[in-house]
């Protein structure tokens, strides 16, 4: 998980952080693709990894609206834990969800440079 994740993204301005969310759901597309065509995994594990980045994915789309009908409603601080909640015991789906919090993180601080 990446370390601080609430207290980084209260460094962002609401535009920023909305990019980030938008980024990190776009990201788990690449993730999900990256488990369905692994090939060590098997059916059942690419079916449950699948699954665990789709539940990250609704929770984020659905803090995305509630950002839009309802700014800081739903605090980054209660949401982050969502994102380890999923992941817990998998360290290689952890490691797909880092990349993608990573790498939205980087895009959402270069939006305003």
């Amino acid at each position: 998980m990446i370390p601080d994740l609430p207290a980084k993204l209260s460094t962002l301005s609401a535009q920023q952080r909305g990019q980030f969310y938008e980024r990190v759901a776009y990201n788990l597309t690449i993730c999900i693709r990256a488990v369905w065509s692994a090939e060590k995994l098997t059916e059942a594990e690419k079916v449950d990894g699948m699954k665990r980045l789709n539940e990250i994915q609704h929770r984020i789309t659905s803090k995305i609206m509630q950002e839009r009908l309802h700014p800081g409603s739903w605090t980054d601080g209660e949401f982050a834990p969502q994102f380890t909640d999923w992941v817990r015991n998998w360290p290689a789906l952890q490691r797909h969800v880092d990349w993608a919090i990573s790498e939205s993180l980087e895009r959402a601080v270069e939006a305003d440079r």
